[in-house]
């Protein structure tokens, strides 16, 4: 399958390989607990108890957080993603019915009446290859959650916790997955609102506002 950012994989093959690496020497024992953390994490989260609308899961790989406790509670407003073309599309699953799709990933069956609008999704949970502090993400370098991602408007000036009238995008990762530096990203690129980790949770948009709203100030005074 051709990948959509031909130039950016190239130079983030290397990356991808080490944390790759890095997964791959976790017990399947060890990854079921990290998973089992990370679940307890989002469990605390305030707004996915409150939020009215549906949630975009995934089928996890051996090399990404299981998030099946969480789909269990809301699993009446999950859907999950489909590749269509050079975008994720999204259907909900209520006959419990997969099809191996790309990278010989589980999707739900395209039934037209299962289709749910991005309009629809109140967040995403996004797994990745490698993640940054700064709330940027590596996918497996074929652009397809950016791609489809940045069809959301999204207002940088709201509180990651005001979730009301905005989209969520959290990422959710091992903290082998994570580097404090950040990664090479590009312009198009997608920025996360959370961060769920093994260890902790992130709210790097909140930083940067903080930071820049610290920087203003500053230029004011």
């Amino acid at each position: 399958m051709e990948r959509l950012n031909k130039r950016e994989d190239k130079n983030s093959i290397p990356l991808r390989n080490f944390y790759k690496k890095k997964i791959e020497k976790l017990s399947e024992k060890d990854k079921k607990e990290k998973s089992r953390k990370i679940n307890h994490f989002l469990a605390e989260l305030p707004f996915l108890k409150e939020s009215p609308n549906n949630f975009a899961f995934y089928k996890a790989l051996k090399q990404e957080p299981c998030l099946f406790e969480t789909y269990s509670q809301f699993k009446d407003r999950a859907c999950f993603p489909v590749i269509e073309g050079e975008k994720l599309e999204f259907y909900t699953n209520p006959e419990n019915q997969w099809k191996k799709g790309a990278f010989q990933i589980e999707e739900p069956l395209k039934i037209k009446e299962n289709k749910v609008s991005l309009k629809d999704i109140s967040l995403f949970f996004i797994p990745g290859s490698c993640f940054d502090h700064q709330g940027f993400r590596f996918g497996k370098g074929f652009g397809y959650y950016d791609k489809t991602l940045s069809q959301i408007k999204t207002d940088d000036s709201k509180n990651s916790f005001d979730f009301k009238n905005q989209t969520l995008f959290i990422g959710t990762a091992f903290l082998e997955q994570v580097q404090k530096s950040p990664l090479p990203v590009k312009a198009h690129d997608i920025r996360l609102n959370f961060l769920v980790t093994d260890q902790f949770v992130l709210c790097p948009l909140n930083k940067a506002r903080s930071k820049k709203n610290k920087e203003e100030a500053v230029l004011k005074s």
